[in-house]
């Protein structure tokens, strides 16, 4: 005869069903599943993280403070710029190819200016177009200044023992000259001298003198003329 389920049954079914979804083998399945997927997650990250470059963070721009700034390394900048400078003035070079201007060494010009003499260059006029106040005649001023400048006093010092006569009080004196003749230190005489120097030698000098032919203008020969005839007489 059959029997009805009672309760005890259905407690007895109920454990028996509990009892197999948590079963130790199917949680030890699980725990190992996960444990699997973490490991394979963690070694791809790291082989991607072996074999791509890092990524390099951008620098920082610098920053530099306003002009003039302290020199980073002075010794060496001095160096630097001292080479440059040498090698400009030890070396031909070009300035101006198409014109024709050229940089030649140091040496080689001063050899120039020893063999062809001082190039002065004319003063420019006053900006309205009248000559400038310091080359109007007998300016015993702007004669002073080109008598230093043409390097003038460097040989009539009036010491006994100077490469040049001395021309302290000279104008309108009588001057011996190597050939024997005697002529008068007139205007035609100082003229002459300045851009001629080798057609009359004072008595005791050598012709060291070089030419100015050319190399002054008519107002600066004039002007040198007036201070020459101005020493002695002050």
């Amino acid at each position: 005869m059959n029997r009805e389920p009672s309760a005890k049954d259905g407690e007895r079914h109920q454990t028996e069903d509990e009892s197999t979804y948590f079963s130790p083998l199917i949680i030890g399945l699980v725990a190992l599943s996960l444990l699997l997927m973490i490991g394979l997650a963690m070694g791809h990250a790291a082989l991607v993280a072996l074999i791509s470059p890092p990524a390099s963070s951008p620098r920082p721009t610098a920053i530099l403070p306003p002009e003039p700034r302290l020199q980073a390394a002075p010794r060496i900048e001095f160096q630097e710029m001292k080479a440059t400078q040498m090698a400009r003035l030890n070396n031909y070079s070009w300035i101006d190819e198409e014109a024709g201007i050229a940089r030649i060494p140091i040496e080689r010009a001063m050899q120039l200016v020893v063999e062809r003499g001082f190039m002065i260059t004319p003063r420019a006029p006053g900006l309205d177009g009248t000559p400038d106040p310091g080359e109007t005649n007998g300016d015993t001023t702007e004669g002073q200044r080109l008598f230093q400048e043409l390097g003038c006093d460097g040989c009539h010092t009036g010491a006994p023992d100077a490469a040049a006569p001395p021309l302290e009080g000279l104008f309108g004196e009588e001057v011996t000259l190597q050939s024997g003749e005697s002529v008068i230190a007139d205007e035609a005489y100082l003229r002459e001298s300045i851009l001629t120097p080798d057609a009359k030698i004072v008595e005791g000098y050598q012709a060291i003198m070089p030419s100015f032919q050319g190399q002054v203008s008519e107002e600066q020969l004039t002007a040198l003329i007036a201070y020459i005839k101005s020493l002695g007489n002050e």
